[in-house]
């Protein structure tokens, strides 16, 4: 007798070409979506990824930042729509410069979640310059089935 065992994974991962939403970051399009968990999801209308098993994940945020002179950005990752300060991604734009200044900004932690749990980006500025090519992937590393 043959067993097949079937390893519960979430890899979801949405992108959004250009946004300078203050708050949560919403998404243009789901990506990659690797997912035969219930009840897990990414919902690119609130931006919001839903952990559907307790578990570790491996969240991942990168970005192109612009910035005006004198403009800041700062982006965390957030849990239940609580920032997660050791995660702040903080950049300016020196005031005494001209024009737009570009940075990659990128950041990868793991995260221990219960099930139900949600994970978002939040997003800060003082500025009209945007955030480009956004990236935000969750990917389960290892889940109670």
């Amino acid at each position: 007798v043959t067993r097949t065992i079937e390893t519960k994974n979430q890899v979801l991962c949405a992108s959004s070409s250009r946004t300078n939403v203050q708050g949560t970051l919403t998404y243009e399009k789901l990506f990659l979506d690797q997912n035969n968990v219930e009840g897990a999801s990414l919902n690119t209308g609130s931006g919001k990824f839903t952990a559907g098993l307790s578990g570790s994940y491996q969240v991942m945020i990168s970005a192109e930042v612009a910035s005006s002179p004198g403009q800041y950005h700062s982006i965390w990752v957030a849990v239940n729509d609580v920032k997660k300060e050791e995660t702040l991604i903080h950049t300016m734009y020196d005031k005494a410069m001209y024009g737009t200044g570009f940075d990659n900004a990128s950041r990868d932690i793991v995260l221990n979640l219960a099930a139900g749990e949600t994970v978002s980006i939040i997003h800060e500025t003082d500025g009209s310059e945007e955030l480009f090519n956004v990236i935000f992937c969750v990917s389960s590393m290892k889940v109670n089935s």
